[in-house]
């Protein structure tokens, strides 16, 4: 006897409806049978969502999960090689004198509030001070894949990179990441593929 049943939506050319069975009784003592079908198809979200709805309901334990995936021809995904990776480093900002990691520079300069003249100091870090420049993430760079022939065999260039170049010749972007975690294990030469997904509206 069935203990799980779920019913989900599921986007291929058309919209399916799978049925999933998990038994325990089925086979060996403790072994845990799983068996998938196709229960229907549509090419409409909204009838594929109440038909999977109604049979969720005819069968007792069973549960519906809704199509939560991005919207059918609203995502384009493209292959992209990293090109460049830099340490991300700014001058630092500081109020005060004694803030300063380095050197610093004094610049005079008055102004006029309610008609009245006023003269103050800014202070000003020293750009020729390498202490007054901080690590702020990485920059990455990456260039779409290229789909001509390769330089040192004479080969194509793989089959896939070929289709991405083909559909997405020119892809350029650059990123500054603050996540190490990430960066750490990303390297020069490497490709990816790079998701444009519709987010949902706040």
């Amino acid at each position: 006897m069935a203990y799980f049943v779920e019913y989900r939506i599921r986007a291929v050319t058309r919209f399916i409806v799978t049925r999933c069975e998990i038994s325990a009784d089925l086979g060996k003592e403790g072994e845990v049978l799983t068996t998938s079908e196709v229960a229907s198809d549509f090419s409409n979200l909204g009838q594929a969502t109440k038909v999977g709805e109604a049979l969720a309901r005819g069968e007792s334990s069973a549960k519906f999960f809704p199509y939560e995936g991005p919207p059918p021809g609203k995502v384009m995904r493209c292959k992209a090689v990293m090109t460049h990776k830099t340490p991300n480093v700014s001058l630092a900002y500081v109020w005060r004198e004694e803030d300063a990691p380095g050197r610093y520079t004094a610049t005079p300069y008055e102004y006029e509030q309610k008609g009245e003249k006023r003269s103050s100091v800014t202070i000003t870090l020293d750009p020729t001070d390498p202490a007054n420049y901080r690590q702020d993430g990485v920059n990455v760079c990456f260039a779409a894949v290229w789909g001509g022939q390769d330089p040192e065999d004479g080969k194509n260039a793989c089959r896939e990179n070929r289709i991405f170049a083909d559909a997405t010749p020119n892809v350029t972007f650059n990123a500054t990441v603050r996540n190490n975690a990430v960066t750490d294990r990303m390297e020069v030469g490497e490709e990816f593929y790079v998701d444009f997904i519709p987010a949902p509206k706040q």
